[in-house]
């Protein structure tokens, strides 16, 4: 399952899966106006306030950790990700390569349990792409569906409809996926603020791990709500 928890991690590492991701070119507006760009939060990565907390001000989260959870350091993160990219095709190498040198997927944070259940949140930054603004996190958790059935070597199955839930405090869209042949299911949980696109990438056992990510997640609370 370790395995397959960092193959997982890197293919969701493709902001240029979607048909709308060639780059606007200098001097042109993407479908927001200068004007309302300006008026954008400015986007700043979270941190480990402590040992056990997570807070990320733009997203306006916070996650405390479980027990016996752990959480993955910057450099763990950075390995799965590199590890990850060789289950790819060429073609979603290149564009996760690519987007992670240009600072366009930013791992936010990961954390787990001794049996691989965890949980991964990244950021993608839109601004500046072509579409990008325009994008709403359902259309993208469709493009992520088929950018998972075509990740080669892997029977990726996913559910047609795409479900919604709260998340301390805040609506997301759900994409369900599941590889019967390794017994693991995710769940992509994706949010958008102005240009970015929040995705937590919930990854459990079918036998018996839902219950436990449900009560995960129940970690997760609204930042702004407790000061």
């Amino acid at each position: 399952m370790k395995r397959l928890f960092i193959f997982l991690l890197a293919t969701f590492m493709i902001l240029a899966g979607c048909g709308t991701s060639q780059a606007a070119q200098p001097g042109t507006e993407t479908s927001s106006s200068a004007a309302d760009s300006e008026k954008e939060k400015t986007y700043e990565p979270g941190m480990w306030v402590t040992e056990d907390r997570y807070e990320n001000e733009f997203w306006d989260i916070a996650f405390t950790l479980p027990d016996n959870w752990l959480a993955a350091t910057a450099e763990e993160l950075g390995y799965t990700s590199l590890e990850g990219n060789d289950l790819l095709s060429d073609e979603q190498r290149m564009q996760a390569e690519k987007a992670f040198e240009e600072g366009r997927s930013v791992n936010e944070m990961g954390a787990s349990d001794m049996f691989g259940t965890n949980i991964i949140m990244v950021t993608d930054n839109f601004s500046g792409v072509m579409g990008g603004d325009a994008l709403t996190a359902e259309q993208y958790a469709k493009v992520v569906a088929q950018q998972l059935k075509e990740v080669p070597g892997v029977a990726y199955e996913t559910k047609e409809e795409i479900d919604s839930r709260t998340i301390g405090g805040k609506e997301y869209v759900i994409l369900s996926a599941w590889v019967e042949e390794y017994g693991v299911c995710q769940w992509y949980a994706m949010r958008k603020e102005d240009s970015c696109m929040l995705t937590i990438i919930c990854t459990f056992s079918d036998n018996g791990g839902q219950a436990q990510m449900e009560e995960v997640l129940e970690n997760f609370s609204q930042l702004s709500a407790a000061i």
